[in-house]
């Protein structure tokens, strides 16, 4: 079975919180629940509470699993950047992105606007997650955005 998951900031003190996606459309706020909801109908009409194990979360941070896992057996997330040097398109550093077009995810080089599917190099070889490292996110290291300078000090 497909695991979709979901992570993102938390409001109250930017920490990284991962699981469930769920937006309250009664007031305008988004969450992620670490335990699949059994009763969705009890959060637009507030009959209980929400539980300890959910966090308001800033939805702009908001990044879907992939599900593949880098080269360490960490997850890999959308929004990510990584390392791969199994692509022989000439670049080493990507970020990972969700492709409305195709309905996948894919990487784009941090130097050029091209993308490719994920999972596949050139030529239609297989690319697995363990060819890549995940070596931060554009939330949290928006400096290796900017170009080579900062990557070549990895």
């Amino acid at each position: 079975m497909r695991e979709i998951l979901f992570r993102a900031k938390r409001i109250d003190n930017g920490e990284w919180v991962s699981g469930y996606y769920v937006y309250d459309y009664a007031h305008n706020a988004h969450f992620i629940f670490k335990n699949q909801l059994v009763c969705p109908n009890c959060i637009n009409d507030r009959r209980i509470d929400y539980s300890v194990c959910d966090y308001e979360i800033d939805p702009k941070t908001l990044c879907q699993y992939t599900e593949l896992k880098d080269n360490n057996g960490k997850r890999i997330w959308e929004n990510d950047i990584v390392k791969c040097n199994k692509r022989k398109d000439g670049f080493e550093f990507y970020k990972v992105l969700w492709r409305k077009y195709y309905a996948d995810f894919g990487v784009e080089p941090l130097e050029f606007g091209i993308q490719y599917p994920i999972g596949l190099g050139e030529n239609e070889q297989d690319i697995k997650g363990c060819n890549y490292e995940v070596i931060g996110n554009v939330f949290d290291n928006s400096e290796l955005l900017k170009g080579d300078q900062s990557c070549t000090d990895l």
